[in-house]
Protein backbone atom coordinates (compact mmCIF):
# COMPACT_ATOMS: atom_id res chain seq x y z
CA UNK A 1 0.00 0.00 0.00
CA UNK A 2 2.85 2.35 0.86
CA UNK A 3 4.50 1.59 -2.50
CA UNK A 4 1.31 2.43 -4.40
CA UNK A 5 1.00 5.74 -2.54
CA UNK A 6 4.57 6.73 -3.49
CA UNK A 7 4.01 5.59 -7.07
CA UNK A 8 0.88 7.77 -7.37
CA UNK A 9 2.70 10.79 -5.92
CA UNK A 10 5.67 10.26 -8.25
CA UNK A 11 3.36 9.95 -11.25
CA UNK A 12 1.53 13.15 -10.30
CA UNK A 13 4.80 15.06 -9.87
CA UNK A 14 6.12 13.83 -13.22
CA UNK A 15 2.85 14.75 -14.94
CA UNK A 16 3.03 18.26 -13.45
CA UNK A 17 6.64 18.68 -14.59
CA UNK A 18 5.75 17.64 -18.15
CA UNK A 19 2.65 19.88 -18.17
CA UNK A 20 4.60 22.96 -17.05
CA UNK A 21 7.28 22.18 -19.63
CA UNK A 22 4.85 22.22 -22.57
CA UNK A 23 1.76 24.23 -21.58
CA UNK A 24 2.86 27.50 -23.20
CA UNK A 25 3.53 25.69 -26.47
CA UNK A 26 -0.11 24.67 -26.89
CA UNK A 27 -1.24 28.28 -27.42
CA UNK A 28 0.09 29.24 -30.86
CA UNK A 29 0.43 32.86 -31.92
CA UNK A 30 -1.22 34.04 -35.14
CA UNK A 31 -0.05 37.53 -36.08
CA UNK A 32 -2.22 39.62 -38.39
CA UNK A 33 0.38 42.21 -39.46
CA UNK A 34 3.50 40.37 -40.66
CA UNK A 35 6.39 42.39 -42.06
CA UNK A 36 8.94 39.57 -42.34
CA UNK A 37 7.29 36.15 -42.91
CA UNK A 38 8.79 33.11 -41.24
CA UNK A 39 9.08 29.79 -43.03
CA UNK A 40 9.66 26.23 -41.89
CA UNK A 41 9.77 22.73 -43.31
CA UNK A 42 7.33 19.90 -42.75
CA UNK A 43 6.51 16.47 -44.09
CA UNK A 44 3.52 15.35 -46.17
CA UNK A 45 1.28 15.14 -43.09
CA UNK A 46 1.27 18.95 -42.93
CA UNK A 47 -0.27 19.25 -46.40
CA UNK A 48 -2.88 16.55 -45.77
CA UNK A 49 -3.90 18.24 -42.50
CA UNK A 50 -4.11 21.64 -44.21
CA UNK A 51 -6.29 20.22 -46.99
CA UNK A 52 -8.65 18.86 -44.32
CA UNK A 53 -8.88 22.32 -42.74
CA UNK A 54 -7.01 21.35 -39.59
CA UNK A 55 -4.70 23.66 -37.64
CA UNK A 56 -1.08 22.60 -37.44
CA UNK A 57 1.09 23.92 -34.64
CA UNK A 58 4.82 24.32 -35.19
CA UNK A 59 6.08 24.31 -31.63
CA UNK A 60 8.31 26.83 -29.95
CA UNK A 61 10.76 25.92 -27.18
CA UNK A 62 9.73 23.33 -24.62
CA UNK A 63 11.13 21.62 -21.55
CA UNK A 64 13.10 24.63 -20.35
CA UNK A 65 15.20 24.84 -23.50
CA UNK A 66 15.85 21.13 -24.09
CA UNK A 67 13.81 21.47 -27.30
CA UNK A 68 14.83 24.78 -28.94
CA UNK A 69 11.71 25.16 -31.09
CA UNK A 70 10.90 24.36 -34.71
CA UNK A 71 13.37 25.28 -37.44
CA UNK A 72 12.78 28.78 -38.82
CA UNK A 73 13.92 30.33 -42.08
CA UNK A 74 13.87 33.90 -43.39
CA UNK A 75 12.80 32.87 -46.89
CA UNK A 76 11.30 29.95 -48.76
CA UNK A 77 14.53 29.78 -50.78
CA UNK A 78 16.59 29.36 -47.59
CA UNK A 79 14.27 26.59 -46.36
CA UNK A 80 14.45 24.82 -49.74
CA UNK A 81 18.25 24.97 -49.69
CA UNK A 82 18.24 23.44 -46.19
CA UNK A 83 16.01 20.59 -47.38
CA UNK A 84 18.18 19.92 -50.42
CA UNK A 85 21.34 19.85 -48.29
CA UNK A 86 19.75 17.51 -45.74
CA UNK A 87 17.48 15.38 -47.94
CA UNK A 88 18.93 12.01 -46.89
CA UNK A 89 18.57 12.93 -43.22
CA UNK A 90 14.99 14.16 -43.65
CA UNK A 91 13.97 11.02 -45.57
CA UNK A 92 14.87 8.94 -42.51
CA UNK A 93 11.97 10.55 -40.64
CA UNK A 94 9.26 10.93 -43.31
CA UNK A 95 8.70 11.69 -46.97
CA UNK A 96 7.12 14.53 -48.88
CA UNK A 97 8.96 17.39 -47.19
CA UNK A 98 7.96 20.89 -48.28
CA UNK A 99 8.28 24.55 -47.25
CA UNK A 100 5.48 26.16 -45.24
CA UNK A 101 4.72 29.72 -44.20
CA UNK A 102 3.88 30.31 -40.54
CA UNK A 103 1.69 32.88 -38.78
CA UNK A 104 4.62 34.76 -37.27
CA UNK A 105 7.19 37.41 -38.04
CA UNK A 106 10.81 36.31 -38.52
CA UNK A 107 12.23 39.29 -36.64
CA UNK A 108 9.98 38.87 -33.59
CA UNK A 109 9.28 35.15 -33.40
CA UNK A 110 12.67 33.47 -33.94
CA UNK A 111 15.96 33.17 -32.12
CA UNK A 112 19.41 31.98 -33.11
CA UNK A 113 21.03 28.93 -31.56
CA UNK A 114 24.21 27.59 -33.11
CA UNK A 115 24.02 27.53 -36.89
CA UNK A 116 20.22 27.62 -37.12
CA UNK A 117 17.27 29.78 -36.18
CA UNK A 118 14.36 28.40 -34.21
CA UNK A 119 10.90 29.55 -33.24
CA UNK A 120 10.74 31.31 -29.88
CA UNK A 121 7.01 30.59 -29.58
CA UNK A 122 4.51 28.24 -31.15
CA UNK A 123 3.00 29.34 -34.46
CA UNK A 124 0.34 28.00 -36.79
CA UNK A 125 1.21 26.71 -40.23
CA UNK A 126 -0.52 29.04 -42.69
CA UNK A 127 0.11 27.46 -46.10
CA UNK A 128 2.50 25.44 -48.22
CA UNK A 129 4.73 27.58 -50.40
CA UNK A 130 6.91 25.05 -52.21
CA UNK A 131 8.84 21.86 -52.30
CA UNK A 132 12.21 20.97 -53.80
Amino acid sequence: MKFAKYLIILTAVLAAIVWFGVMDSFSPLAREDITHPVFTIGDASYQSALSEGKNIIKFGPMFWGLYPGGLAFKSAREATAFMQNNQSELDKFASGWAVYELTGDFEMDTHSSGQHRYLNQSLLVRRRVGQP
